[in-house]
């Protein structure tokens, strides 16, 4: 996957070509091969895309490739051009600080430094981690990092916008960095990163974490399980323990469902609203519209992959089993609610 920003189709040639430089360290004749066609059919197909009516010609978007390697087929090209609000956040920043984390190729001037205007840039993904980026710069939900020195950051794996200056007041003691965190509002001060439209977070009891070493263990001690701590400053580590704490609260809502099921189970009753374990008995509350939510493991792949492409339940949870089996593996991995109390026997 390609993140294109502002690259003209002349520059795009240039850049790729510099991944093709970068290639040669493959360490296979046929590798590189492979992956030398693969780049000349994309800048063909984007290229294609460029009007110079518009925006002068330069390329604003995400490209999608995908390409079996042992096929001799010319791979799959999609261009989703940016919108707006994307074309914003992707452009947000100042001081050459990009709220888009990772490498950017650059138009080259004279062969050394970086090109025309620092906003003007190329990234680029490979193999299963195109998959991974594409997810979490268009989809995956936020974390509100906290550093004692830096601020109060919005970050995804990808993205990442300094929201407020550091304050003395959140690292005095327990009780000024809790008051601190309660006055963290949606634009006020966090912004919003999402890929689509204008939608800032807001705190809830897994998505604050604190980061970095500038905290004293008088603070540590005594954190509520509402607030998180990894005491690197490392984006990709503040943004996995952020999943792990979703992922913890998510089961520990899937379990409570659970608790419900057996409830009703318990006092006989001939009706409920949850039901757990069985794809089949999912897939009837799906087909006739009395999925209310699910909360799925993420091994339920052509589940999973089905629902985002039809677009048809409104609330999936998908979470990952836990090395320690739990209430919800026990139970199948599997637990969803319908919209009201029935016997989904009858449904077929």
């Amino acid at each position: 996957m390609l993140l294109v920003n502002g690259l003209t189709p002349a520059d795009l040639t240039s850049v790729v070509g510099s991944l093709k430089e970068n290639s040669k360290s493959i360490s296979t004749h046929s590798r590189r091969e492979f992956y030398w066609s693969s780049y000349e059919q994309i800048t063909s197909a984007v290229t294609k895309l460029s009007n110079v009516d518009k925006d002068g010609g330069k390329l604003f978007g995400l490209v999608k490739y995908s390409r079996h390697e042992k096929d001799d087929d010319e791979g799959d090209v999609t261009f989703e051009e940016f919108t707006r609000n994307q074309k914003g956040l992707v452009n947000a920043g100042a001081s050459n600080t990009h709220t888009m984390l990772g490498k950017k190729f650059k138009v080259l001037n004279d062969g050394e430094g970086d090109g025309p205007g620092a906003k003007e840039y190329m990234m680029a993904w490979f193999d299963d981690a195109a998959a991974i980026a594409y997810t979490d710069i268009t989809a995956n939900s936020e974390c509100i990092a906290i550093d004692a020195e830096k601020g109060v950051y919005v970050l995804t794996g990808t993205k990442r916008k300094l929201c407020r200056g550091a304050t003395s007041a959140a690292t005095k003691n327990l009780a000024g960095l809790l008051e601190f965190i309660a006055t963290l509002a949606p634009n006020s001060p966090l912004q919003s990163i999402s890929w689509n439209g204008n939608r800032p977070p807001a705190v809830n009891e897994y998505n604050v974490v604190l980061s970095g070493t500038g905290w004293s263990n008088a603070i540590l001690k005594d954190l509520p399980d509402t607030v998180g701590h990894v005491s690197s400053t490392s984006t990709d580590e503040i943004y996995s323990a952020f999943k792990v704490r979703k992922n913890q609260s998510l089961i520990g809502e899937a379990e409570a469902l659970i608790n419900r099921m057996l409830s009703d189970v318990g006092k006989g009753a001939a009706t409920m609203d949850v039901y757990t374990a069985s794809m089949k008995e999912l897939g009837i509350a799906r087909r006739n519209a009395i999925l209310k939510k699910v909360y799925v493991c993420s091994s339920k792949k052509k589940f999973i992959e089905s629902v985002v492409q039809e677009g048809d339940v409104e609330e999936m949870y998908v979470v990952e089993d836990r090395e320690v089996k739990g209430k919800f593996e026990e139970y199948g991995s599997v637990v969803f609610e319908t919209f009201y109390k029935l016997d989904i026997s009858i449904y077929s």
